[in-house]
């Protein structure tokens, strides 16, 4: 598995989404729930709160990632 580096310029000023496998993880309106959707619907969290999600959202079948959400060519995409 790669572990991802980011800069500290980008923990600290970047945007990110978890992601697990090719779909991305969403919270519902109570900010309890949350599903697996497609990436429009992605929830955006700074990096320490992105950090503590993904290591309370333990489950053996779900594998979580950290990705930096950037703009290409105008578009959102998550690298």
């Amino acid at each position: 598995m790669k572990k991802d580096r980011f800069t500290r310029l980008q923990r600290r000023h970047g945007k990110f989404v978890l992601q697990s496998g090719t779909s991305y993880i969403a919270f519902a309106k109570d900010g309890v729930s949350y599903g697996l959707r497609e990436f429009e619907h992605a929830n955006v969290f700074d990096f320490k709160k992105a950090e503590l999600l993904k290591r309370t959202i333990e489950k053996p079948d779900l594998e979580i990632d950290i990705k930096l959400l950037v703009n290409s060519n105008g578009k959102p995409k998550a690298v």
